[in-house]
């Protein structure tokens, strides 16, 4: 995902710190062409809602950001890291928040603010390839820190995988399996500038304002982290195999996606009872993929995918079955 960010990475003999910083676009949806907020929009939230470590506080500057800070070490082939996922929303950041040596900012008394911890581990063997697993927690709810009351949640996302590589110029096979959950709300807040997404916005001027359904532009949000956002569990595998001079090869991807209807972009407060994933209407999805590639003189690189999706909804008509979709599609770089 692309980011307008500052990177600064510091080695420390076999351990590695790295910051990064940047600035996500604030903009909220529901403000009309005269200036007049809709109710209930994300415009509308953000200036009216508070949660409960705001003690009423209301921040509404137009600003976001995201700070990682991250501390890996590497311990023969043992690779570990633990890292600070911290957002700031509709306040600007101080200058202590953006500090790259000041980690675990402790701001749950002042509201502005949604800080995540990440731990990694990764365990490497030339000959059985490397499994890893990354857990991180968004909000860890304890009775004597919380308002009584409160659904005591836990927010979190989870990866346990598995990777074999050929080796480099040699060709060969390799072969990956992971897997990944997360809960209902995992980046996502009721505070709508403190949700972990990367919003794009798009515009096009090749639209004729007198057209019905006119529109200029189109938003995106994508999830910080794991890119299919929050209450999912899903599978992911694949097998692939290189020519001995890796000059071309083939892979086949065999994946079970299932996410549940608490997305991202929809008002946290509808899931806040969820423990989660998959606590309401689940949409499935298995996919069958198969890719090939080649690489030419001069750096030419030809990439081609044909593949079958086969997605069941909910509310859809038993009686016809899965829905069944084909995609073919090819990259020359």
């Amino acid at each position: 995902m692309p980011h307008d960010a500052v990177h600064l990475s510091l080695p420390i003999g076999v351990c590695r710190f790295e910051s990064f910083w940047s600035s996500l676009d604030p903009w909220l949806v529901g403000t009309r062409l005269d200036g007049i907020i809709d109710t209930g929009s994300e415009a509308h939230l953000q200036q009216v809602r508070t949660v409960s470590n705001q003690k009423g506080r209301i921040y509404a500057e137009p600003s976001k950001s995201l700070f990682v800070h991250r501390l890996a070490a590497r311990l023969g082939a043992w690779d570990l890291a633990i890292s600070e996922v911290l957002i700031v929303g509709g306040r600007t950041p101080s200058l202590r928040e953006a500090l790259p040596l000041v980690v675990w900012h402790n701001n749950y008394g002042d509201g502005y603010s949604k800080v995540s911890t990440a731990v990694q581990v990764r365990f490497s063997t030339e000959r059985f390839g490397a499994v890893h697993s990354e857990a991180l927690v968004e909000d860890i709810r304890v009775p004597s820190a919380e308002v009584i009351g409160v659904d005591p949640r836990t927010v979190y996302g989870a990866n346990l995988g598995w990777r074999l590589s050929p080796s480099t110029g040699r060709g060969g096979f390799g072969a990956s399996l992971d897997g990944t959950i997360t809960s209902a709300t995992f980046n996502n807040h009721t505070i709508p500038l403190l949700k972990g997404v990367s919003r794009r916005r798009y515009r096009s001027n090749n639209r004729d304002q007198a057209v019905p359904g006119f529109l200029d532009q189109w938003i995106v949000d994508r999830p910080l982290g794991y890119h299919r956002g929050s209450d999912a569990a899903d599978l992911w595998s694949r097998l692939e195999w290189a020519s001995p001079d890796s000059s071309w090869g083939t892979g086949l991807e065999l994946d079970w996606l299932n996410q549940g209807d608490a997305a991202v972009w929809k008002d946290a407060e509808l899931f806040a009872k969820r423990q989660g994933p998959l606590s309401g209407d689940v949409t499935s999805e298995g996919r069958i993929l198969v890719d090939g590639w080649s690489r030419f003189a001069g750096g030419w690189d030809v990439r081609a995918q044909v593949g079958l999706i086969i997605l069941s909804e909910p509310g859809a008509d038993p009686d016809l079955g899965p829905a069944l979709s084909a995609q073919v599609g090819w990259r020359l770089r």
